[in-house]
């Protein structure tokens, strides 16, 4: 059960940077740099949603119950108990983190959100110690800063913020 709500979260990810990817690819101005990644995208989606449809049913058909201290096989299982399994899974939570992250880039910059995105992280894993998620945090992003702008010469995304 946990692999298939694995894959399930895996595949919200690669439909979510592939919808990014897409919108992105939009704007570009020759017809043909457009043409293989509005084919491919339109292909992922029919596979994305057959693959989601069979992990999802599997998921329900497969879900298991405890009723008087037996596990009882195909018992049905509510869109609450399923949410409220994916809202505890880590992983799952990781993906929506990382999902928004992406989404808030182009309005808050590279750093801002980073640093957002990293210190929220460190606090929802558990870490309380200022060391661990806020020094970490600004050590990375300042490493970060150093090997894009200076040593590879690429401009980061900027935003409101920075």
């Amino acid at each position: 059960m946990k692999q298939r709500i694995a894959s399930l979260i895996l595949l919200l990810f690669f439909l979510s940077f592939g919808l990014v990817y897409y919108l992105d690819v939009r704007t570009l101005p020759e017809f043909e740099e457009r043409l293989i990644i509005d084919l491919l995208f339109w292909l992922l989606i029919p596979l994305l949603a057959l693959e989601a449809s069979k992990i999802i049913y599997g998921i329900i058909k497969n879900k298991k119950c405890e009723k008087n201290g037996n596990v009882t096989k195909g018992s049905k299982v509510g869109i609450r108990t399923l949410l409220y399994k994916l809202a505890s899974n880590k992983q799952f939570v990781l993906v929506v983190f990382l999902v928004f992250y992406l989404l808030i880039i182009p309005y808050l910059g590279f750093f801002a959100t980073s640093l957002i995105f990293l210190v929220t992280l460190n606090l929802y894993l558990g870490s309380a110690k200022i060391k661990e998620f806020l020094f970490i945090p600004l050590v990375t992003l300042a490493v970060s800063y150093f090997v894009f702008v200076f040593f590879l010469d690429v401009r980061l995304p900027s935003g409101f913020l920075f």
